[in-house]
């Protein structure tokens, strides 16, 4: 993955929890809650794109809860500022977003401008690459 004009490794589930906050990002789709139908299919569906995946990371994210949900989120934001530190890492991390009508309870997703994030085909395609860049970085 690149952030911030730096590449970085992910491992493959984060990579692909990232890459489903990026597409949506992209295709102004709005951010995730885990309880909401159909996410965690969505996410194996980007767990598939890159390749075989275990049967624990199959099970957790077809029966996807809050308590697979936020640390897979937490582990994604840990690398990032890893990678970047914190300062550079904050526009990348995927944070809480528009609350859902009705409840307490927030989407997550990515709070960049669609315009903003790159999603380099060929590469996702090998599951290898996903170039989210901000136009004025912090």
């Amino acid at each position: 993955m690149t952030a911030g004009g730096k590449a970085f490794p992910l491992k493959p589930a984060q990579f692909a929890f990232y890459w489903m906050m990026a597409q949506r990002c992209v295709a102004a789709e709005g951010g995730v809650h885990w309880s909401e139908p159909g996410v965690g299919d969505e996410l194996l569906g980007f767990c598939r794109a890159i390749g075989e995946i275990s049967e624990q990371t199959e099970r957790a994210y077809h029966n996807l809860t809050e308590q697979n949900f936020d640390p897979a989120k937490a582990h994604v934001n840990r690398a990032l500022i890893r990678a970047l530190g914190e300062r550079r890492a904050a526009p990348y991390r995927i944070v809480a977003l528009d609350p859902i009508a009705g409840t307490r309870y927030r989407r997550f997703g990515l709070a960049l401008a669609p315009e903003t994030v790159t999603i380099a085909a060929q590469a996702c395609a090998a599951g290898k690459f996903v170039r989210p860049s901000v136009n004025n970085r912090p």
